[in-house]
């Protein structure tokens, strides 16, 4: 039942004119393409897997200007929350520093599309790993996209 949004189109173009789960398997796509040596890449796939899992659960529709449009507040909090509970469920309830760094990326990777700050750096406490996988996955997930008649990045 919480994933039942996930075929649902986006429903806020002009950022996407796909579905969640087209997203999710452009990013991962997309990971291939760009990162395609092992362990790198097995990490960044895991981020495209959960990124946006949390838009199933947190679409909300409001009226802009007389559109309906969706947003997915809180998506990412909720999409780390899965990839928390994976690794937790996965490993017996011991998350490694590497593990919960990829949980910190998928947590963070809206606020990279923004641009991340020293006072998000420091509050959060990134370390240069988890900002290289943020930046790397910002241009992922913002090619990874069908804006109109045409798809970016694949």
């Amino acid at each position: 039942i919480e994933f039942e949004n996930i075929l649902s189109d986006h429903d806020c173009a002009p950022h996407h004119m796909e579905s969640i789960a087209e997203h999710i398997q452009m990013c991962i796509l997309n990971v291939y393409v760009r990162h395609s040596h092992k362990d790198y890449g097995k990490d960044m796939t895991r981020i495209a897997m959960f990124h946006d899992l949390g838009k199933s659960i947190t679409k909300t529709m409001v009226d802009k200007n007389g559109v309906e449009k969706a947003t997915y507040r809180g998506h990412a909090g909720v999409s780390a929350n899965y990839m928390l509970n994976y690794f937790f469920n996965k490993n017996g309830g011991i998350i490694s520093p590497k593990e919960m760094d990829l949980v910190e990326v998928v947590y963070q990777h809206m606020n990279a599309h923004q641009g991340i700050t020293q006072k998000n750096i420091n509050k959060n406490k990134l370390n240069d790993n988890v900002l290289k996988m943020l930046e790397d996955f910002r241009i992922i997930d913002s090619i990874s996209r069908v804006k109109g008649d045409e798809t970016v990045g694949v």
